[in-house]
C-alpha cells in the first residue's frame, strides 16, 4: 500500500480511502493520518457524479478495446506492405 508523509505531523499515511456519507446521498472520500488524525479529502460525489464516473469508465473500456483492435489491424497492414 502506498504511503505519503502527513502534511501536519510528517508520519506516513497509508492511502486507504474512507467514506463519510452526508444527506442528499453525498459521499466524501478521504484518507486519515493514523498518528494525528488529520484528514485529507480525495473527492466528493453525489448520485449524478457517480453516474457520470460510471459512464466515463464504460467509455474508457470501449476506447481501450477499440484502440487494441486498431493496433492489431495496423500491424497486419504493416506486414502486408512488408511482404509485398
Amino acid at each position: 500500500m502506498e504511503q505519503y508523509p502527513c502534511d501536519k505531523c510528517g508520519e506516513p499515511v497509508p492511502v486507504k480511502l474512507k467514506i463519510r456519507k452526508y444527506p442528499g446521498n453525498i459521499e466524501e472520500n478521504y484518507i486519515q493520518c493514523p498518528s494525528c488524525k488529520e484528514e485529507y479529502t480525495s473527492f466528493v460525489t453525489d448520485d449524478w457524479a457517480r453516474r457520470e464516473q460510471k459512464e466515463v469508465r464504460k467509455l474508457h473500456e470501449r476506447y481501450t478495446k477499440k484502440r487494441s483492435r486498431l493496433s492489431v489491424h495496423m500491424e497486419k497492414l504493416k506486414q502486408q506492405i512488408a511482404s509485398g
